[in-house]
């Protein structure tokens, strides 16, 4: 990564202060690039490395010994996928948001990693402030994808006919499409009941039922998907 600053291509919907600094896991990538990336994230306010992994095995076995806020995750781990480990992380500790970096641009690769449950991704080969922008984002509980991924992943999601999606957008509740909104800013879901003025379990439900009529199966797979379809709100 260079450190030229271009505006990235993300979310950015609601700006929530950081009132703490958020712990991060970093795994993989060689040695010397990942004590630049490492530096990188701790000279950013709000974020601090606080534990390293070079394996699969290493980093489910921090995930499960601490808690982590965030996880920055190189796909191409010397033994393992790291679109994998997301998964397993997940399993273990679904609180932790996970940043993968890619280093080929590869549709496919893309999508699966988004599919997994992670709330960013970025490419090693960009300028390093997109990590930084992918950090900021992600710890505001917003998905982030840098602009020459966004390109390939609004094209294949935007490109779900209706045959294969029959009740998407076209057949959400206002109910729906208000929780919809609000996840797209970023709001949790006791965040969501509070605004709405319900309770817990039904927005826990509305989720449920967008994520079928949309046909995903994580938050920011949701996200992706309502973006690349026009969901206004």
């Amino acid at each position: 990564m260079s450190s030229t600053t271009d505006d990235p291509v993300g979310y950015h919907h609601r700006m929530t202060p950081q009132c703490r600094t958020m712990r991060v896991l970093f795994v993989g990538l060689h040695q010397m690039f990942r004590e630049v990336l490492v530096r990188l994230i701790n000279e950013t306010p709000g974020f601090r490395v606080f534990a390293e992994a070079e394996t699969s095995r290493e980093a489910v076995e921090t995930c499960l010994r601490d808690s982590l806020d965030l996880a920055v995750i190189a796909i191409e781990l010397e033994n393992g996928d790291g679109i994998e480990v997301t998964r397993e992380i997940l399993l273990v500790r679904p609180e932790t948001r996970i940043i993968l970096m890619q280093s080929d641009r590869d549709e496919d690769v893309t999508l699966r990693g988004l599919r997994s449950g992670a709330f960013g991704l970025v490419f090693t080969k960009g300028p390093a402030s997109r990590l930084v922008e992918a950090l900021r984002a992600v710890a505001q509980g917003r998905s982030y994808v840098g602009p020459v991924a966004w390109d390939g992943v609004l094209s294949r999601l935007s490109g779900r006919t209706h045959e294969n999606n029959p009740t998407g957008l076209e057949s959400l509740s206002s109910l729906h499409r208000q929780v919809l909104a609000l996840i797209l800013e970023g709001r949790t879901t006791s965040e969501i009941a509070a605004t709405l003025g319900v309770a817990v379990s039904t927005i826990w439900n509305q989720r449920k039922t967008l994520m079928r009529r949309m046909d995903v199966k994580t938050t920011p797979e949701l996200v992706l998907v309502a973006l690349a379809k026009g969901f206004k709100g």
